[in-house]
Protein backbone atom coordinates (compact mmCIF):
# COMPACT_ATOMS: atom_id res chain seq x y z
CA UNK A 1 0.00 0.00 0.00
CA UNK A 2 1.32 3.41 -0.92
CA UNK A 3 1.02 5.91 1.91
CA UNK A 4 -0.55 9.17 0.79
CA UNK A 5 -1.81 12.35 2.40
CA UNK A 6 -4.43 14.83 1.24
CA UNK A 7 -2.82 17.92 2.75
CA UNK A 8 -2.14 20.07 -0.34
CA UNK A 9 0.35 22.35 1.37
CA UNK A 10 2.26 19.31 2.60
CA UNK A 11 2.32 17.88 -0.93
CA UNK A 12 3.57 21.15 -2.38
CA UNK A 13 6.32 21.38 0.21
CA UNK A 14 7.34 17.77 -0.46
CA UNK A 15 7.57 18.25 -4.23
CA UNK A 16 9.63 21.38 -3.71
CA UNK A 17 11.86 19.56 -1.24
CA UNK A 18 12.75 16.79 -3.67
CA UNK A 19 13.27 19.13 -6.60
CA UNK A 20 15.71 21.14 -4.52
CA UNK A 21 17.47 18.05 -3.27
CA UNK A 22 17.97 16.94 -6.85
CA UNK A 23 19.92 20.08 -7.73
CA UNK A 24 21.51 20.57 -4.36
CA UNK A 25 20.25 24.05 -3.51
CA UNK A 26 18.28 23.50 -0.33
CA UNK A 27 19.01 26.32 2.08
CA UNK A 28 22.28 26.32 3.95
CA UNK A 29 22.93 26.92 7.61
CA UNK A 30 23.77 30.19 9.24
CA UNK A 31 27.22 30.94 10.59
CA UNK A 32 26.12 30.03 14.13
CA UNK A 33 25.11 26.50 13.12
CA UNK A 34 27.68 23.73 13.26
CA UNK A 35 27.44 20.50 11.30
CA UNK A 36 29.23 17.33 12.20
CA UNK A 37 31.84 16.49 9.57
CA UNK A 38 30.52 13.78 7.29
CA UNK A 39 32.45 10.56 7.38
CA UNK A 40 30.33 9.19 4.53
CA UNK A 41 28.75 6.74 6.97
CA UNK A 42 26.92 3.63 5.89
CA UNK A 43 23.78 2.55 7.77
CA UNK A 44 24.12 -0.72 9.68
CA UNK A 45 22.82 -3.82 7.96
CA UNK A 46 19.42 -5.26 8.72
CA UNK A 47 20.95 -7.76 11.14
CA UNK A 48 22.13 -4.84 13.29
CA UNK A 49 18.74 -3.17 13.51
CA UNK A 50 16.57 -3.06 16.61
CA UNK A 51 12.82 -2.95 16.10
CA UNK A 52 11.03 0.21 17.19
CA UNK A 53 7.54 -1.03 16.35
CA UNK A 54 6.04 0.12 19.66
CA UNK A 55 7.74 3.50 19.90
CA UNK A 56 5.79 6.72 20.26
CA UNK A 57 6.80 10.37 20.13
CA UNK A 58 7.79 10.24 23.79
CA UNK A 59 9.10 7.61 26.19
CA UNK A 60 8.24 8.33 29.82
CA UNK A 61 11.20 6.22 30.95
CA UNK A 62 13.66 8.66 29.32
CA UNK A 63 13.67 12.22 30.70
CA UNK A 64 13.19 15.10 28.26
CA UNK A 65 16.24 17.32 27.82
CA UNK A 66 14.66 20.53 29.08
CA UNK A 67 15.69 23.63 27.18
CA UNK A 68 16.78 21.77 24.03
CA UNK A 69 14.67 21.67 20.87
CA UNK A 70 15.07 19.60 17.73
CA UNK A 71 13.85 19.61 14.13
CA UNK A 72 14.37 17.23 11.23
CA UNK A 73 15.83 19.16 8.31
CA UNK A 74 17.47 18.77 4.93
CA UNK A 75 20.57 20.85 4.28
CA UNK A 76 22.68 21.36 1.19
CA UNK A 77 24.15 17.87 1.68
CA UNK A 78 22.09 16.64 -1.25
CA UNK A 79 23.22 13.02 -1.09
CA UNK A 80 22.52 12.54 2.61
CA UNK A 81 19.08 11.00 2.11
CA UNK A 82 20.40 8.61 -0.52
CA UNK A 83 22.85 7.28 2.09
CA UNK A 84 20.03 6.69 4.56
CA UNK A 85 20.67 9.68 6.81
CA UNK A 86 18.82 12.83 7.81
CA UNK A 87 19.88 15.88 9.83
CA UNK A 88 18.47 16.66 13.26
CA UNK A 89 19.04 20.32 14.08
CA UNK A 90 19.45 20.73 17.84
CA UNK A 91 19.25 24.11 19.58
CA UNK A 92 20.80 24.17 23.04
CA UNK A 93 19.04 26.61 25.36
CA UNK A 94 19.57 24.48 28.48
CA UNK A 95 21.87 27.00 30.14
CA UNK A 96 24.79 24.55 30.03
CA UNK A 97 27.24 23.22 27.47
CA UNK A 98 26.40 19.69 26.35
CA UNK A 99 28.68 16.78 25.60
CA UNK A 100 26.62 14.61 23.23
CA UNK A 101 27.53 10.94 22.87
CA UNK A 102 25.51 8.10 21.34
CA UNK A 103 22.37 9.25 19.58
CA UNK A 104 19.47 7.55 17.85
CA UNK A 105 16.42 8.72 15.92
CA UNK A 106 13.33 6.81 17.08
CA UNK A 107 10.20 7.11 14.96
CA UNK A 108 6.82 5.41 14.82
CA UNK A 109 6.65 2.75 12.09
CA UNK A 110 10.41 2.88 11.42
CA UNK A 111 13.08 0.33 12.27
CA UNK A 112 16.09 2.54 13.00
CA UNK A 113 19.72 1.71 13.76
CA UNK A 114 21.84 3.82 16.07
CA UNK A 115 23.99 6.54 14.54
CA UNK A 116 27.69 5.78 14.06
CA UNK A 117 29.59 6.46 17.32
CA UNK A 118 30.65 10.08 17.64
CA UNK A 119 31.04 12.66 20.40
CA UNK A 120 30.01 16.28 19.86
CA UNK A 121 30.23 19.35 22.07
CA UNK A 122 27.35 21.83 21.86
CA UNK A 123 27.75 25.10 23.70
CA UNK A 124 24.85 26.82 25.42
CA UNK A 125 22.92 28.98 22.97
CA UNK A 126 24.44 27.18 20.01
CA UNK A 127 22.97 24.99 17.26
CA UNK A 128 24.28 21.80 15.69
CA UNK A 129 23.12 19.48 12.91
CA UNK A 130 23.47 15.81 13.84
CA UNK A 131 23.40 13.15 11.12
CA UNK A 132 21.35 10.09 12.07
CA UNK A 133 19.96 7.12 10.10
CA UNK A 134 16.23 7.39 9.44
CA UNK A 135 15.72 3.64 9.06
CA UNK A 136 13.29 1.41 7.21
CA UNK A 137 9.48 1.46 7.23
CA UNK A 138 7.97 -1.44 9.16
CA UNK A 139 4.35 -1.48 7.95
CA UNK A 140 3.20 0.09 4.69
CA UNK A 141 -0.44 -0.21 5.73
CA UNK A 142 0.09 2.53 8.33
CA UNK A 143 -1.52 5.78 7.27
CA UNK A 144 -0.90 8.03 10.26
CA UNK A 145 1.71 10.82 10.40
CA UNK A 146 5.09 9.78 11.76
CA UNK A 147 6.06 10.91 15.25
CA UNK A 148 9.72 11.08 16.16
CA UNK A 149 12.20 11.83 18.92
CA UNK A 150 15.96 11.86 19.30
CA UNK A 151 17.43 9.87 22.16
CA UNK A 152 20.97 10.79 23.11
CA UNK A 153 23.57 10.41 25.80
CA UNK A 154 24.58 13.69 27.44
CA UNK A 155 26.74 14.51 30.46
CA UNK A 156 24.17 13.43 33.06
CA UNK A 157 22.66 10.40 31.34
CA UNK A 158 20.23 9.45 28.59
CA UNK A 159 17.75 12.09 27.48
CA UNK A 160 15.18 12.58 24.72
CA UNK A 161 14.22 15.52 22.52
CA UNK A 162 10.80 15.45 20.78
CA UNK A 163 11.20 16.52 17.16
CA UNK A 164 9.34 18.72 14.71
CA UNK A 165 9.72 18.53 10.92
CA UNK A 166 8.47 14.95 10.86
CA UNK A 167 6.67 15.51 7.55
CA UNK A 168 10.06 14.67 6.03
CA UNK A 169 9.70 11.19 7.50
CA UNK A 170 6.12 11.00 6.19
CA UNK A 171 7.59 11.48 2.72
CA UNK A 172 10.37 8.94 3.26
CA UNK A 173 7.73 6.47 4.44
CA UNK A 174 5.58 7.10 1.37
CA UNK A 175 8.50 6.66 -1.00
CA UNK A 176 9.82 3.51 0.66
CA UNK A 177 6.36 1.96 0.43
CA UNK A 178 6.01 3.05 -3.19
CA UNK A 179 9.34 1.36 -3.91
CA UNK A 180 8.12 -1.86 -2.30
CA UNK A 181 4.93 -1.76 -4.37
CA UNK A 182 6.81 -0.96 -7.59
CA UNK A 183 9.38 -3.73 -7.10
CA UNK A 184 6.60 -6.23 -6.45
CA UNK A 185 4.66 -5.14 -9.54
CA UNK A 186 7.23 -5.06 -12.37
CA UNK A 187 10.43 -6.75 -13.47
CA UNK A 188 12.85 -4.43 -15.33
CA UNK A 189 15.14 -5.75 -18.07
CA UNK A 190 17.83 -3.61 -19.70
CA UNK A 191 18.67 -3.77 -23.38
CA UNK A 192 22.10 -2.99 -24.78
CA UNK A 193 23.06 0.64 -24.28
CA UNK A 194 24.15 2.75 -27.24
CA UNK A 195 26.97 5.16 -26.33
CA UNK A 196 27.56 8.31 -28.35
CA UNK A 197 30.14 10.59 -26.79
CA UNK A 198 28.67 11.88 -23.53
CA UNK A 199 25.25 10.32 -24.12
CA UNK A 200 23.99 6.78 -23.55
CA UNK A 201 20.60 5.53 -24.74
CA UNK A 202 18.97 2.35 -23.51
CA UNK A 203 15.60 0.62 -23.59
CA UNK A 204 14.29 -0.73 -20.29
CA UNK A 205 11.48 -3.26 -20.61
CA UNK A 206 9.10 -3.26 -17.65
CA UNK A 207 7.22 -6.55 -17.40
CA UNK A 208 4.26 -6.48 -14.98
CA UNK A 209 3.54 -9.53 -12.84
CA UNK A 210 0.11 -11.14 -12.89
CA UNK A 211 -2.41 -8.93 -11.15
CA UNK A 212 -0.04 -5.96 -11.00
CA UNK A 213 -1.59 -2.51 -10.53
CA UNK A 214 -1.54 0.04 -13.33
CA UNK A 215 1.60 2.17 -13.05
CA UNK A 216 1.94 5.56 -14.69
CA UNK A 217 5.52 6.80 -15.07
CA UNK A 218 5.48 10.58 -15.19
CA UNK A 219 9.17 11.48 -15.44
CA UNK A 220 12.74 10.31 -14.96
CA UNK A 221 15.59 11.90 -13.03
CA UNK A 222 19.28 11.24 -12.67
CA UNK A 223 22.05 12.70 -10.55
CA UNK A 224 24.30 15.73 -10.43
CA UNK A 225 26.80 13.94 -12.65
CA UNK A 226 24.50 12.29 -15.19
CA UNK A 227 21.01 13.45 -16.04
CA UNK A 228 18.22 11.10 -17.05
CA UNK A 229 15.43 11.78 -19.51
CA UNK A 230 12.56 9.65 -20.75
CA UNK A 231 12.06 9.84 -24.51
CA UNK A 232 8.31 9.67 -23.97
CA UNK A 233 6.30 10.58 -20.92
CA UNK A 234 4.00 9.68 -19.37
CA UNK A 235 4.38 5.94 -19.88
CA UNK A 236 1.64 3.58 -18.69
CA UNK A 237 2.50 0.01 -17.62
CA UNK A 238 -0.64 -2.13 -17.70
CA UNK A 239 -0.81 -5.93 -18.16
CA UNK A 240 1.80 -6.25 -20.95
CA UNK A 241 5.54 -5.53 -21.15
CA UNK A 242 6.23 -1.85 -21.77
CA UNK A 243 9.43 -0.30 -23.12
CA UNK A 244 10.89 2.72 -21.38
CA UNK A 245 13.31 4.55 -23.68
CA UNK A 246 15.86 6.35 -21.50
CA UNK A 247 18.64 8.81 -22.36
CA UNK A 248 21.53 9.47 -19.97
CA UNK A 249 23.50 12.66 -20.57
CA UNK A 250 26.53 13.91 -18.63
CA UNK A 251 25.77 17.04 -16.61
CA UNK A 252 29.15 17.48 -14.95
CA UNK A 253 32.46 15.67 -14.97
CA UNK A 254 34.71 18.16 -13.20
CA UNK A 255 36.87 16.80 -10.37
CA UNK A 256 34.98 18.77 -7.71
CA UNK A 257 31.60 17.27 -8.62
CA UNK A 258 33.01 13.77 -9.00
CA UNK A 259 34.71 13.94 -5.60
CA UNK A 260 31.66 15.41 -3.87
CA UNK A 261 28.91 12.98 -4.83
CA UNK A 262 28.47 9.52 -3.37
CA UNK A 263 25.66 8.54 -5.75
CA UNK A 264 27.11 8.88 -9.22
CA UNK A 265 24.26 7.46 -11.31
CA UNK A 266 20.56 6.77 -10.91
CA UNK A 267 17.36 6.04 -12.75
CA UNK A 268 14.75 7.63 -10.51
CA UNK A 269 11.17 7.55 -11.70
CA UNK A 270 8.19 9.55 -10.53
CA UNK A 271 5.32 7.07 -10.63
CA UNK A 272 1.66 6.89 -9.77
CA UNK A 273 0.41 3.45 -8.73
CA UNK A 274 -3.28 2.80 -9.38
CA UNK A 275 -3.89 6.54 -9.63
CA UNK A 276 -2.30 7.29 -6.27
CA UNK A 277 -0.20 10.30 -5.40
CA UNK A 278 3.05 10.38 -7.43
CA UNK A 279 6.10 9.09 -5.59
CA UNK A 280 9.76 8.62 -6.43
CA UNK A 281 11.09 5.10 -7.00
CA UNK A 282 14.40 3.84 -8.32
CA UNK A 283 15.42 1.16 -10.81
CA UNK A 284 18.73 -0.60 -10.19
CA UNK A 285 21.06 0.47 -13.02
CA UNK A 286 23.82 -2.04 -12.31
CA UNK A 287 23.51 -3.56 -15.85
CA UNK A 288 24.58 -0.26 -17.48
CA UNK A 289 27.02 1.21 -14.96
CA UNK A 290 29.97 0.48 -17.26
CA UNK A 291 28.28 2.42 -20.06
CA UNK A 292 27.67 5.38 -17.76
CA UNK A 293 31.29 5.27 -16.62
CA UNK A 294 32.23 5.43 -20.30
CA UNK A 295 30.24 8.60 -21.06
CA UNK A 296 31.69 10.30 -17.97
CA UNK A 297 35.18 9.27 -19.08
CA UNK A 298 34.43 10.71 -22.53
CA UNK A 299 33.43 13.97 -20.86
CA UNK A 300 36.68 14.01 -18.83
CA UNK A 301 38.70 13.39 -21.99
CA UNK A 302 36.95 16.27 -23.77
CA UNK A 303 37.41 18.59 -20.79
CA UNK A 304 40.90 17.91 -19.36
Amino acid sequence: MVVTRDDSSYSARRRLMWSLVAVGVIGGCGSDIASEPSANPTPPTSTERTSTTTTTAADDAVPVLTGATGELIITRQRDLLDRGFINVQIVNDTGDDLLIGDRRLISTNFDTPAAPPRTSTLGDGRTVNLQVPYGTVIDCSADTPVESRLELEVDDGRRQIPLTGTDLLDQIQAEQCAQVAFDAAVEPTFGDAVVDGEVASVDVVLTPVDGAPVITIERGDGTVLVGTELVEQPVVVDKSPTTLAVVFDVNRCDPHAMAEVTKRYALDLTVSIEGGEPQRVEIDIAPIVDDLETIVANCRAANP
